[in-house]
Protein backbone atom coordinates (compact mmCIF):
# COMPACT_ATOMS: atom_id res chain seq x y z
CA UNK A 1 0.00 0.00 0.00
CA UNK A 2 1.00 3.34 -1.00
CA UNK A 3 0.66 6.34 1.68
CA UNK A 4 -0.48 9.22 0.47
CA UNK A 5 2.22 11.46 2.41
CA UNK A 6 5.61 9.63 1.63
CA UNK A 7 7.77 12.15 4.19
CA UNK A 8 5.12 11.32 7.09
CA UNK A 9 5.10 7.14 6.11
CA UNK A 10 9.17 7.34 5.96
CA UNK A 11 9.60 9.48 9.13
CA UNK A 12 7.65 7.17 10.97
CA UNK A 13 8.96 4.34 9.71
CA UNK A 14 12.60 5.44 10.70
CA UNK A 15 11.14 6.68 14.55
CA UNK A 16 10.16 2.98 14.78
CA UNK A 17 13.17 1.34 13.30
CA UNK A 18 15.53 3.40 15.92
CA UNK A 19 13.37 2.07 18.45
CA UNK A 20 13.57 -1.36 17.45
CA UNK A 21 17.90 -0.91 17.07
CA UNK A 22 17.99 0.73 20.59
CA UNK A 23 16.11 -1.69 22.31
CA UNK A 24 18.39 -4.54 20.86
CA UNK A 25 21.19 -2.54 21.52
CA UNK A 26 20.29 -2.45 24.94
CA UNK A 27 19.58 -6.16 24.89
CA UNK A 28 23.26 -6.88 23.82
CA UNK A 29 24.58 -4.95 26.31
CA UNK A 30 22.67 -6.69 29.15
CA UNK A 31 23.79 -9.60 27.75
CA UNK A 32 27.24 -8.71 27.71
CA UNK A 33 27.02 -7.63 31.09
CA UNK A 34 25.39 -11.17 32.37
CA UNK A 35 28.76 -12.53 30.49
CA UNK A 36 30.92 -10.55 32.33
CA UNK A 37 29.13 -10.93 35.76
CA UNK A 38 29.51 -14.97 34.76
CA UNK A 39 33.07 -14.88 34.07
CA UNK A 40 34.03 -12.86 37.25
CA UNK A 41 31.44 -15.35 39.16
CA UNK A 42 29.54 -11.99 40.84
CA UNK A 43 26.58 -13.57 41.10
CA UNK A 44 24.93 -11.32 43.53
CA UNK A 45 25.51 -8.71 40.43
CA UNK A 46 23.99 -11.37 38.28
CA UNK A 47 20.49 -11.58 41.03
CA UNK A 48 20.46 -7.68 41.88
CA UNK A 49 21.18 -5.96 38.65
CA UNK A 50 21.09 -8.58 35.64
CA UNK A 51 17.60 -9.97 36.26
CA UNK A 52 15.70 -6.98 37.37
CA UNK A 53 17.40 -4.89 34.53
CA UNK A 54 16.08 -7.95 31.98
CA UNK A 55 12.34 -7.96 33.59
CA UNK A 56 12.30 -4.13 33.50
CA UNK A 57 13.46 -4.01 30.04
CA UNK A 58 11.21 -7.10 28.57
CA UNK A 59 8.17 -5.75 29.72
CA UNK A 60 8.13 -2.52 29.25
CA UNK A 61 10.52 -1.96 25.55
CA UNK A 62 9.91 -5.61 24.17
CA UNK A 63 6.22 -5.33 24.63
CA UNK A 64 6.74 -1.95 23.07
CA UNK A 65 8.92 -3.50 20.31
CA UNK A 66 6.25 -5.90 19.99
CA UNK A 67 3.71 -3.53 19.07
CA UNK A 68 5.60 -2.31 16.63
CA UNK A 69 6.14 -5.31 14.70
CA UNK A 70 2.54 -6.40 15.24
CA UNK A 71 1.97 -2.63 13.77
CA UNK A 72 4.14 -3.07 10.92
CA UNK A 73 2.91 -6.54 9.46
CA UNK A 74 -0.90 -5.29 9.68
CA UNK A 75 -2.51 -3.64 6.85
CA UNK A 76 -4.99 -1.47 7.83
CA UNK A 77 -7.90 -0.32 5.63
CA UNK A 78 -8.92 2.56 7.16
CA UNK A 79 -5.66 4.46 8.17
CA UNK A 80 -7.53 5.77 11.13
CA UNK A 81 -7.82 2.70 12.84
CA UNK A 82 -4.42 1.88 13.08
CA UNK A 83 -3.65 2.04 16.50
CA UNK A 84 -1.49 4.37 18.11
CA UNK A 85 1.46 2.80 20.60
CA UNK A 86 1.70 6.26 21.99
CA UNK A 87 -1.31 6.62 23.29
CA UNK A 88 -1.93 3.18 24.12
CA UNK A 89 1.43 3.73 26.39
CA UNK A 90 0.32 6.29 28.17
CA UNK A 91 -3.21 4.58 28.81
CA UNK A 92 -1.05 1.67 29.94
CA UNK A 93 0.81 3.29 32.47
CA UNK A 94 -2.08 5.36 33.59
CA UNK A 95 -4.19 2.29 33.87
CA UNK A 96 -6.58 3.90 31.48
CA UNK A 97 -8.57 1.48 28.83
CA UNK A 98 -11.11 1.86 26.07
CA UNK A 99 -14.66 0.59 26.78
CA UNK A 100 -13.67 -1.83 24.08
CA UNK A 101 -11.44 -2.81 20.91
CA UNK A 102 -12.93 -1.25 17.77
CA UNK A 103 -14.20 -3.58 15.44
CA UNK A 104 -12.93 -1.59 12.42
CA UNK A 105 -9.82 -3.61 12.30
CA UNK A 106 -10.34 -6.72 14.16
CA UNK A 107 -6.98 -8.48 12.64
CA UNK A 108 -4.54 -5.99 14.69
CA UNK A 109 -5.37 -7.74 18.11
CA UNK A 110 -2.60 -8.69 20.22
CA UNK A 111 -5.43 -10.11 22.80
CA UNK A 112 -8.64 -11.75 22.35
CA UNK A 113 -10.71 -9.62 24.87
CA UNK A 114 -10.02 -6.48 26.51
CA UNK A 115 -10.01 -8.26 29.98
CA UNK A 116 -7.24 -9.80 28.66
CA UNK A 117 -5.30 -6.88 27.86
CA UNK A 118 -5.90 -5.01 30.60
CA UNK A 119 -4.52 -8.16 32.79
CA UNK A 120 -1.32 -8.55 30.67
CA UNK A 121 -0.08 -4.62 30.66
CA UNK A 122 -1.37 -4.47 34.46
CA UNK A 123 1.67 -7.30 34.87
CA UNK A 124 4.01 -6.06 32.50
CA UNK A 125 3.89 -2.55 34.46
CA UNK A 126 3.66 -4.30 38.04
CA UNK A 127 6.85 -6.21 37.09
CA UNK A 128 8.50 -2.82 35.95
CA UNK A 129 7.66 -1.04 39.06
CA UNK A 130 8.44 -4.19 41.14
CA UNK A 131 12.32 -3.54 39.60
CA UNK A 132 12.73 -0.24 40.11
CA UNK A 133 13.03 -0.89 43.98
CA UNK A 134 14.91 -4.04 43.80
CA UNK A 135 17.67 -2.29 41.71
CA UNK A 136 17.73 0.85 44.04
CA UNK A 137 17.50 -1.27 47.38
CA UNK A 138 18.65 -5.14 47.33
CA UNK A 139 22.05 -5.05 46.38
CA UNK A 140 23.43 -2.14 48.73
CA UNK A 141 21.17 -4.06 51.37
CA UNK A 142 23.11 -7.38 51.03
CA UNK A 143 27.04 -6.05 50.69
CA UNK A 144 25.69 -4.11 54.24
CA UNK A 145 24.91 -7.71 55.47
CA UNK A 146 27.80 -8.90 53.88
CA UNK A 147 30.15 -6.42 55.69
CA UNK A 148 28.59 -7.06 58.48
CA UNK A 149 28.69 -10.43 58.82
CA UNK A 150 32.18 -9.86 57.77
CA UNK A 151 33.68 -7.86 60.17
CA UNK A 152 31.94 -7.25 63.51
CA UNK A 153 33.71 -4.02 64.29
CA UNK A 154 32.55 -2.53 61.39
CA UNK A 155 29.50 0.09 61.37
CA UNK A 156 26.92 1.95 59.04
CA UNK A 157 27.45 5.29 60.62
CA UNK A 158 30.58 6.99 59.91
CA UNK A 159 32.66 8.31 63.16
Amino acid sequence: MIASNKITFINSYKMKMSIAVGIIQMLFGLILSFLNHCYFRSWKSIFCEFIPEMIFILSIFGYMLLLIVLKWLTVFNITSCAPSILVGFINMFLFSYPAEIPDCNPQFVLFNDLATMKMVQTILVGAAGICIPWLLIVKPVVIGIQRCFSNKNVSFIPK
